[in-house]
């Protein structure tokens, strides 16, 4: 775990539905899934009306509460502090987002609007008496799109709620769309025992979750599975059943909005989580004593999932293992039909929770498709090897393919946990032969134009499936036709040793190019 939570981290920064633009898609149950993965923000354009109050799109919860990460921690490994480097980043995607920000702490704002309590924060409406932003003197009249808000406290357990902090239970709204990730560490034994997952909107929240891999399998990064459970309403019943169609019962917790149930271990593949009200699920893994492996993954309802998901993260080239775990959740079998640079072919996925593990190859993306249109989940775990998962292991969940899309924005990018250190791979992979620009700092200049008009300073061509990395520090990914997967990591390490991180690269801005051409035409993407 040396190159955690920065792995994890990149990775969420990237993923589909916290890392980039986000777009609205209808999915079964009538509520609408957003997608964050190199998409293109229309819909979630809205200003704020003189004299009335803010129309508020983009609406989170903020996951995975110190304590509870505390306890998978203590399951995993015994020198772990009471203390939590606790991390939230946002990235501001439009120009003139107003962010409100509301305390757990003294209990939330009835209407997040038209906040009544004094320690609400409204960030980027130019007046200091309602808050200023963290990392700035004044609250600006206008954040520019781009902007990075760092919400970073040393959080203590057991944990006083008469102290205000930037922690998990918090809530957040804003104007405009939002990228939102999660990561923390306790400050002993350090970022070497870290996690980092992308955070849903309450738009993407739903009712029904399914773990797709669980202790009952036999890599022993599955040692430890966990999943955390936070509500978005009062009133939410959860039922959870750590094994599924097994032989343990269920059992049934209640939940108020922001308040989070920690299911700390015993989780096997199939194990499911079933509320009355929207909530979000986060499962935690980890390798028990192996000093250190742990992951954390966002997982998404049941009625979100797909029968195609790609993913830009292949085997490192030193041999160290990328793999990607399928699910199936149906009663029979399912054939699934993969592609990748080196190969194509099908295999089956036994059913009744039946899970496949595939080794990427190296420096190759892929794409998975059920034969029969059946819908199944997948996730991946990298730098993986079972026999070294504690060097540099991280995990993502893998995105719906329907769930590509043409821009991205990176999130949070220290590069490392103080900042020193700017060094951080981006995958990025197209279905199709595609040229990819990246505006490394967001600020929409420099001497390269886009499809959009919007300047620059990279661009590169990709053939279908190639996965290229160190893609240093961006800010923004687009593509003209070819949509792209793009996946980051972060790593966190020990003292003297930080890995891989996204960080904006200093001195630049805009587009700089770089070709790899496969002699076709090829659509342009944006990143």
């Amino acid at each position: 775990m040396k190159c955690d939570v920065w792995q994890r981290i990149g990775w969420l920064m990237l993923n589909p539905r916290a890392t980039l633009f986000p777009y609205s898609r209808k999915v079964a149950g009538g509520r609408h899934a957003t997608r964050y993965w190199l998409a293109t923000i229309c819909a979630l354009w809205s200003a704020v009306p003189a004299g009335s109050a803010a129309t508020l799109v983009h609406d989170f919860y903020l996951p995975m509460p110190e304590a509870q990460l505390r306890q998978t921690f203590t399951a995993l490994e015994s020198n772990v502090g009471t203390t939590l480097d606790s991390v939230f980043s946002v990235v501001i995607t439009g120009e003139g987002t107003v962010i409100y920000y509301d305390q757990w702490e003294d209990g939330y704002e009835t209407d997040i609007a038209n906040p009544t309590q004094s320690t609400t924060q409204i960030w980027g409406d130019g007046n200091n008496s309602n808050g200023i932003p963290p990392g700035y003197t004044n609250d600006p009249p206008s954040f520019p799109a781009g902007t990075v808000l760092t919400l970073r406290n040393l959080v203590p357990l057991p944990r006083n709620p008469a102290n205000l902090l930037f922690d998990a239970r918090d809530r957040m709204a804003a104007t405009k769309a939002l990228v939102v990730s999660r990561a923390a560490w306790a400050t002993t034994p350090g970022t070497v025992l870290a996690g980092a997952v992308e955070v849903t909107a309450t738009v993407d929240y739903g009712t029904s979750y399914i773990s797709p891999v669980g202790q009952d399998m036999t890599n022993a990064l599955f040692q430890y599975v966990g999943l955390m459970v936070m509500a978005e309403q009062d009133g939410t019943s959860v039922t959870i059943d750590t094994d599924g169609p097994g032989a343990t019962a269920p059992f049934t917790v209640a939940l108020n909005r922001g308040e989070s149930y920690l299911v700390n271990g015993g989780v096997k593949k199939g194990g499911s989580v079933n509320a009355t009200k929207p909530v979000q699920v986060n499962l935690v893994i980890g390798h028990v004593g192996a000093h250190y492996a742990s992951d954390w993954f966002t997982l998404y309802p049941t009625n979100q999932w797909s029968d195609s998901y790609v993913t830009p993260v292949g085997t490192a080239a030193n041999g160290n293992a990328t793999f990607v775990y399928l699910y199936n959740p149906n009663a029979a079998a399912i054939t699934i039909n993969y592609s990748t640079r080196v190969s194509s072919g099908s295999f089956s996925v036994p059913g009744a929770s039946g899970v496949f593990q595939f080794q990427m190859p190296q420096n190759s993306g892929a794409r998975f498709t059920s034969a029969g249109g059946q819908k199944f989940f997948a996730l991946s775990t990298a730098g993986a090897s079972p026999s070294s998962d504690a060097a540099y292991d991280w995990g993502f969940t893998l995105l719906p393919e329907d769930g590509l899309t043409t821009e991205a924005v990176v999130a949070w990018g220290p590069g490392s946990s103080d900042g020193s250190q700017n060094g951080s791979p981006v995958w990025v992979t197209p279905v199709a032969a595609t040229r990819v620009y990246v505006d490394y700092n967001g600020d929409k200049l420099g001497p390269l134009t886009d499809p959009r008009g919007q300047r620059g300073q990279f661009r590169e061509r990709q053939t279908r499936w190639f996965s290229v990395g160190r893609l240093r520090g961006g800010q923004r990914v687009m593509g003209r036709e070819g949509p792209v997967e793009r996946r980051g990591r972060r790593a966190i390490s020990k003292p003297r040793r930080l890995p891989p991180q996204l960080r904006r690269a200093p001195g630049r801005s805009g587009f700089e190019q770089l070709d790899l051409r496969d002699h076709r035409r090829e659509p342009e993407v944006l990143i």
